[in-house]
């Protein structure tokens, strides 16, 4: 009894053995291929990377990208101002504008019934949102009317980049077969196309330079208003009114007197000129009427009878 026992205790120890010595073996090649795969993987991967590193540095160093541009916003400002003293407004808004390394392009001034000036600055970008801040602080009045307009010139401004490099290449392979040219209509051809690429090449430097301005300088629009208060109208005393309807009619006569004094100094010349033609004709004319206005002398009468 005791012997079966041993023997199929031994029996089960050795299948449990030969089981955990399979299962490890096969954990071992698991855990050996496992690894090689995943180096193979990687550096597969790392060979596409470098790969997909070098394509991109070549296109980035070949072409423009708006990712590598800052975003190009022109900004411009409209701005109202309603003030209590506009004189002491517009001394504080000029020193703003010196603070934020500002100048003024234009300015315009009237007074009728209230007192305003309409004034545009350009204002350094990086001092756009600085100088618009401290705009409500000029006043105690209510709070100014802001208007703030943005327009992206980004993508513009990459493709005139762009245009621009191209008709660069195109002005120089022009400039190379001008030099190797020998027949006159191929200079004169060449010459030709040269001149509208040069052309092309200012104007695009030129929307460039302007854009540039724009984006680098934002344009602020602000007008300075202030109301013109008239003193309470009270009713006047029977003497005031008296007195100002004397005053209007001394006014008026006075006024008429000017009048009539340039009047004859401008007519003077003329009632000259006409009394020189008139005169002797008004003598000629009694002279003649006289004559004729004589009696005539009787007949004599016949000695011989």
């Amino acid at each position: 009894m005791h012997s079966g026992k041993r023997r199929s205790q031994a029996l089960l120890f050795g299948l449990a053995f030969t089981l955990l010595v399979g299962c490890s073996s096969h954990s071992i090649q698991m855990d050996t291929s496992q690894p090689l795969q995943h180096t193979s993987g990687s550096m597969a991967n790392h060979s596409f990377d470098k790969t997909a590193a070098n394509n991109a540095s070549t296109t980035s160093n070949q072409l423009p990208s708006t990712q590598k541009m800052s975003k190009k916003m022109i900004y411009t400002a409209r701005i109202n101002l309603t003030v209590p003293n506009y004189k002491d407004t517009k001394t504080k808004l000029e020193a703003l504008v010196e603070q934020h390394g500002g100048y003024m392009i234009n300015s315009s001034e009237r007074s009728s019934h209230t007192i305003r000036g309409d004034f545009t600055y350009r204002i350094p970008q990086a001092q756009f949102d600085p100088f618009i801040k401290e705009i409500p602080k000029l006043t105690k009045a209510p709070s100014p009317s802001i208007q703030i307009n943005g327009n992206d010139v980004s993508e513009e401004m990459v493709d005139l980049a762009s245009r621009l490099k191209a008709k660069q290449v195109m002005e120089n392979r022009l400039l190379d077969f001008m030099n190797k040219a020998t027949k006159t209509s191929d200079l004169l051809s060449i010459s030709t196309q040269l001149n509208q690429t040069q052309e092309e090449i200012e104007q695009i430097k030129g929307r460039l330079n302007y854009l540039n301005n724009k984006v680098n300088f934002s344009t602020v629009h602000l007008t300075i208003e202030q109301a013109v208060v008239s003193p309470t109208a009270s009713n006047p005393s029977l003497g005031k009114q008296m007195a100002e309807a004397f005053s209007l009619s001394i006014a008026r006569l006075k006024a008429f007197g000017e009048n009539l004094l340039i009047f004859l100094a401008a007519a003077l010349p003329i009632l000259f000129v006409l009394g020189v033609i008139t005169v002797p004709v008004i003598w000629l004319v009694r002279r003649m009427k006289k004559k004729n206005n004589q009696p005539t002398p009787p007949p004599a009468s016949d000695s011989s009878y």
